[in-house]
């Protein structure tokens, strides 16, 4: 058993004039700064003369101890407070400054201060340079391993003016930016902000607010650090970088259409989830077989790239069948489309696979794996809420449109109204019950119809992205024979 230094987390309670306004999870230190910066981010102050006090309040446990974590801010005279919509609901994690929000609009703030006028140019080498210089100065991170941080730098001269550290990104920026403001230096002008993490959106919201025109984070540092903990300097390689692409694009359609199909069979054929799984699921033993035959074609002479050219064609066909799909369509097509079109898919992803490694050092396979992998996941988060969104915006389109020919002047439109109304009249309603069930009818006609034109449509769109893909394998290098067989090996 050996000793070892552990960074603290504690929470911070933050409250404006005696009012609670957030709880975040932080490290304690500069907790002044840390409250400071984050009303500047909520837009609540952005001047060091907004502030009268900052104090720590005692009675934060059962003995009415102190423990340092309830902090409260008076502002000054004429200071308007932060509205009540501001309040975070729920305390804020290390890991997400936007987590804690009451809701979407109040993520949205305005800033004080203007960026687009800031006339900051940087040198790209004297900006390679921060992220060593900010990891210098991590005196916390290097005995515990465990900490962001965040620094800010002259534009012009490249000097450290302040670095903080917390376990989360936003607490360490808030640091910062309080410090500036204490330092009278908001807006910051001509000021760069580095964050050892990646930027998120919160953290771009935050540089705004605070005039900070210039915010670098973790693809910078990766980049120029010699031993990253995610090489992306791996993706100068022509093959890599065009395989992790198409991996990105693969695995949009591929979840995409995982998703659409039993989601159409549910929303519109009125499937269980059970039935619809199973029309999925023999697909599933097809893919399997055709892996094994990819990987045959891919170990012989047969150009890799031909093979994924082929596989994008063959996929961007199988999706413009899938366009074919209507309200009547039966279990076994359904099933059959299915399978026709993951036939294809294995065409792309073991010749991309092998593509890969081509010229990449042995010792990064790691890397080339977890960077593919990583890029395939969040292309099918992409595509799946992207195309989630996409089919609603069809569905409303589709269904005003048709709404338009719902009018009683409409001949064709009266002439259905009335077949369905004395449908139901046969049926033993009387005639105003069945004038009502034709018109719901008529209703849910419209919405079955718009949403099979809104699949149908994703389905299109998803062919035509892919069929653009079909010509750029060739943009890759053609591995020799040798060569590919000891990619296959990985």
């Amino acid at each position: 058993m050996r000793e070892d230094i552990l960074a603290v987390e504690e929470p911070l309670e933050i409250r404006v004039g005696g009012r609670s306004m957030a709880i975040t999870m932080r490290t304690p230190g500069h907790d002044v700064e840390l409250a400071l910066g984050f009303l500047v981010s909520e837009g609540v102050i952005s001047s060091a003369d907004h502030v009268w006090t900052a104090r720590y309040c005692a009675g934060a446990t059962a003995e009415e101890g102190n423990t340092y974590n309830v902090l409260d801010i008076s502002l000054a005279h004429g200071v308007a407070p932060p509205d009540p919509s501001l309040a975070r609901q729920f305390y804020t994690t290390s890991s997400c400054g936007l987590c804690g929000k009451a809701s979407i609009d109040a993520v949205r703030t305005r800033s004080a201060f203007d960026v687009h006028d800031d006339p900051l140019t940087i040198d790209a080498r004297l900006l390679a340079t921060f992220p060593d210089v900010l990891r210098a100065g991590q005196e916390v991170f290097e005995k515990t391993g465990g900490l962001h941080a965040a620094g800010l730098f002259d534009g012009r001269t490249g000097e450290l003016l302040v670095l903080r550290e917390d376990v989360g990104r936003h607490n360490a920026v808030d640091k910062v930016v309080g410090w500036a403001l204490n330092a009278g230096r908001l807006p910051a002008r001509g000021l760069v902000l580095m964050v050892s993490g990646r930027a998120s959106f919160e953290l771009v919201q935050k540089a705004s607010m605070a005039g900070i025109p210039m915010l670098a984070a973790f693809f910078l540092w990766e980049w120029y650090h010699p031993n990253p903990i995610v090489d992306v300097r791996l993706l100068k390689n022509r093959n890599f970088g065009t395989a992790v692409s198409f991996s990105f694009v693969l695995g949009m359609v591929l979840f995409g259409s995982t998703v659409l199909i039993p989601e159409f069979l549910q929303s519109s054929l009125g499937y269980t989830a059970e039935l619809a799984g199973l029309a999925l699921s023999p697909a599933g033993f097809v893919l399997m077989f055709m892996m094994l035959v990819a990987g045959r074609l891919t170990a012989t002479k047969i150009d890799p790239r031909l093979l994924i050219c082929i596989g994008f064609l063959g996929t961007a066909f199988a999706l413009r069948l899938m366009t074919n799909i209507y309200l009547q369509i039966d279990f076994a097509t359904i099933v059959l489309l299915r399978c026709f079109q993951v036939i294809f898919m294995p065409l792309i992803f073991i010749p991309i696979s092998t593509l890969n490694y081509v010229g990449v050092p042995r010792e990064k396979n790691n890397q080339v794996s977890g960077i593919s992998s990583f890029m395939r996941n969040i292309g099918g988060s992409i595509g799946t809420s992207g195309l989630s969104v996409f089919l609603t915006r069809q569905n409303q389109a589709h269904q005003v449109s048709f709404a338009s020919h719902t009018s009683m002047g409409d001949p064709n439109f009266r002439q259905f109204l009335n077949g369905l109304t004395a449908l139901f009249v046969s049926q033993g309603f009387d005639a105003a019950t069945a004038a009502k069930k034709a018109l719901a009818m008529a209703y849910f006609t419209v919405q079955s119809q718009a949403n099979a034109l809104s699949f149908k449509n994703s389905f299109f769109v998803m062919s035509v992205v892919i069929a653009c893909l079909s010509p750029l394998p060739f943009i890759m290098r053609r591995p020799k024979f040798g060569e590919r067989q000891s990619s296959i090996g990985h």
